[in-house]
């Protein structure tokens, strides 16, 4: 797992800030232990930006199996009421699943519940 604060994205101000994740999952075994470390690395993110920071992008390198395991974890992640949970839902999150040449497989985006527009 790897986690590094991004430059500031079009459409995002100098005062928001983004962080960038990619998990290289090489076996079924390894989604859990790395989920979290993901946790630990975003959780600390926020607790230095605060609300300021505003996107979490999320690259995910493995076969498409995996991406499942890892999506269905994430989804059931993002529904609880957990702290965690919680910190999720009040960010936008962009997700990208790569294959292991680093192939997009799929692409998606999550946006908090109470955004508007």
């Amino acid at each position: 797992m790897e986690a590094n604060e991004l430059e500031n994205e079009e459409g995002t101000s100098a005062a928001e800030f983004a962080l960038g994740v990619t998990l290289t999952l090489n076996a079924k075994a390894d989604v859990v232990p790395e989920f979290r470390l993901m946790k630990e690395a975003i959780s600390d993110w926020v607790s230095k930006r605060g609300d300021k920071g505003v996107l979490i992008v999320l690259n995910v390198v493995a076969v498409p199996d995996i991406h499942e395991i890892f999506d269905d974890l994430l989804a059931k992640v993002y529904a609880q009421s957990s702290s965690f949970g919680q910190l999720l839902q009040s960010r936008t999150l962009q997700v990208t699943l790569l294959d292991l040449e680093g192939n997009e497989c799929d692409q998606y985006e999550v946006e908090p519940p109470d955004a508007t527009g």
